[in-house]
């Protein structure tokens, strides 16, 4: 081993990316529906690694400058992701998810300085032990920026290498045994408490109306289907658009085909075909197309089979609300199947042509800036011009998704994901805001204006007693993060950076941070660490972790009365616990556990990063 051990020492980009390859495969392994990660992976892997070179004598590590740009990377990633959110709990429903982020960071950071005094644990560790136990990452760049920009005194004799090295070992130390302990308070905590989440979560989903989902006009989760009739039923002639709708709310007039003369047949016989007939007939214009009929004769009762059509001339005429219907014209619905198939023969026989189906479809993520919507519940858009006409698949906030109700009200930056008609996304789209279309030029250009932003930020730097303190770089750039992806958009400002391309962003920096954090601790473990103080610091993170949710929960389950699925995803939120929500959701077969997480993983991750500045000065 010794061998591979010193190649990798002078080939550090290719460490850096083994221990990222490695850490990306073992999170994938689940044990019980849960993994590890790619974050605690890559302590296991690049910790483990590093110890076994540093116990041969070969110090591994990354190259100096990576450190920093991965970092930068994640801070300003993470600042997009939880921009929204971090809005969202200043809200009064996000209110009581904020109190419990608040709670559980301060009862962390009380404990990790609280047991590094009492302990005399070294500079650093603090800080270390709390970024671990609340598997914040972030905590650990601004614990270095506090002791980079001299917030403290070092101690004598003590370097920036040093307390850098015993900050990294700190959170490997704690984060592994505290991320897995959270894990598993997420499954039993509430059964410890006397608490059944599943009926809970079914409780406040019948508050929210999710039972009732699909008397929205969105249709919700049933599928959506075009199908063209021909008018043969005597008592729908005259009828306009708008009776028709009235009388059979399920069913969406999508078009109406009536017969008309080819343009050669009405120049021969002299009859004029106005060119404007031409145009489409969604710009409110007729449209001249050629079909297939089989027999030009119109039955007198309604059939429900299904004719194809031989040639003919049909003109568009569209689905204004006063167009009457006649005999013979084909008629373009759009409906649930089960709907369309249960009233076959409403109108007539089916006529199977491509041509009379080609309504435009689309799918879209519309993301909601407008304050128009914002605070509105979806059944309120039963009402819509669009309803019935596309489908609501999910909504996602702060990249997790919610319940779908007749009460669940939107807020700002939630995504909407949308399939339907063409004309209902782009309508629902200028109501909500905007659809997330992909578009580089634009992604890049507010990627790089909130890179500057943040970077702008960190150069401001203000006089502190004897040090100095200021955001540096990782703050600033999380700062310009939250700022880009919550402010930005309230302003009417353009661009957008998708969740795609945001999560490439946060999550390379991320694991590749962690990795190269890790190769620093496992050194420090090895050299600067002795059995004594590594059992102390892990001893201290697994307190931090663990006391919290315990503290909090007993408090808000039993004084606040929250309800304990919500509750749950708080606490998994705050301790950013992905896998224990996901979970704990499919356990429960309910995604109530995902309506607490964003907001208190936004105010955790913030608050943390905050505290990480506090705790290395102790």
């Amino acid at each position: 081993m010794q061998p591979l051990f010193q190649w990798l020492a002078y080939h550090p980009y290719v460490l850096l990316f083994l221990v990222v390859v490695g850490a990306v495969a073992l999170g994938r392994v689940a044990v019980a529906g849960y993994a590890l990660g790619n974050a605690v992976s890559a302590i296991v892997i690049g910790a483990s690694i590093s110890a076994s070179a540093a116990a041969m004598g070969i110090d591994l590590g990354a190259d100096d400058i990576v450190k920093p740009l991965v970092l930068y990377l994640f801070m300003y990633g993470l600042g997009l992701r939880i921009g929204p959110s971090l809005v969202s709990g200043l809200q009064p429903e996000g209110v009581r998810f904020s109190a419990v982020a608040v709670a559980c960071s301060g009862i962390a950071l009380a404990v990790a300085m609280i047991l590094a005094k009492l302990w005399a644990l070294p500079a650093g560790a603090a800080a270390g032990i709390l970024a671990g136990a609340m598997a914040m990452p972030a905590a650990i760049g601004m614990a270095e920026e506090a002791v980079r920009h001299g917030a403290f005194a070092l101690p004598t004799a003590a370097r920036f290498e040093d307390v850098s090295a015993i900050i990294a070992a700190s959170y490997a130390l704690s984060c592994v045994s505290g991320t897995l302990v959270v894990a598993l308070l997420c499954k039993h905590i509430p059964r410890g408490f006397g608490a059944d989440t599943g009926s809970a979560a079914k409780k406040l989903e019948e508050q929210l109306g999710v039972a009732d989902i699909d008397d929205t006009g969105l249709t919700g989760l049933r599928p959506l289907t075009v199908r063209a009739y021909r008018l043969t039923n005597n008592t729908l002639r005259g009828w306009t658009v708008r009776h028709f709708a009235q009388k059979y709310p399920q069913f969406k007039v999508l078009n109406v085909l009536r017969s008309a003369p080819s343009r050669s047949e009405a120049l021969a016989v002299g009859v004029r075909v106005p060119e404007e007939s031409m145009a489409l007939a969604a710009a409110g214009e007729q449209a001249i197309t050629r079909l297939r009929e089989l027999d030009r004769t119109i039955p007198a009762q309604a059939s429900v089979e299904v004719e194809p059509l031989a040639q003919s001339a049909y003109a568009k005429l569209g689905a204004a609300h006063d167009l009457a219907f006649r005999l013979g014209d084909i008629v373009i619905l759009g409906g649930r199947v089960e709907d369309l198939a249960r009233d076959n023969g409403l109108i007539g026989s089916e006529v199977a042509d491509p041509t009379a189906l080609n309504v435009p479809m689309s799918q879209a993520e519309i993301v909601v800036t407008r304050k128009a919507l914002e605070g509105r519940e979806l059944g309120e858009l039963r009402s819509a011009d669009f309803a019935g006409q596309l489908a609501l698949h999910h909504i996602e906030r702060g990249g997790v998704p919610i319940p779908l109700g007749l009460h669940v009200r939107l807020h700002r930056m939630d995504v909407l994901f949308v399939a339907g008609l063409k004309s209902a996304v782009d309508q629902l789209a200028a109501i909500a805001g905007r659809v997330a279309r992909p578009s580089i030029s634009t992604d890049l250009l507010v990627l790089s204006a909130g890179m500057l932003l943040g970077f702008l930020a960190g150069e401001v730097v203000l006089p502190l007693g004897i040090g100095s303190i200021g955001l540096g770089y990782a703050g600033g750039l999380f700062l310009a993060g939250v700022l880009v992806s919550s402010i930005a958009p309230r302003l009417g400002i353009v661009g957008s950076t998708p969740s795609a391309a945001r999560g490439i962003v946060e999550e390379l920096g991320l694991v590749a941070f962690v990795a190269i954090v890790a190769l620093d601790a496992g050194e420090a473990i090895v050299w600067r660490m002795s059995g004594d103080l590594a059992a102390k610091v892990a001893i201290a993170g697994f307190v931090a972790a663990v006391l919290p949710p315990l503290l909090v929960w007993a408090y808000a389950h039993h004084v606040l009365r929250m309800n304990p699925a919500v509750l749950l995803g708080c606490i998994a939120g705050t301790y950013s616990q992905y896998e224990a929500a996901r979970e704990s959701a499919r356990e429960i077969g309910s995604s109530v556990p995902w309506i607490g997480f964003p907001v208190a993983n936004a105010i955790a991750a913030t608050i943390v990063v905050m505290l990480g500045y506090a705790a290395a000065m102790a």
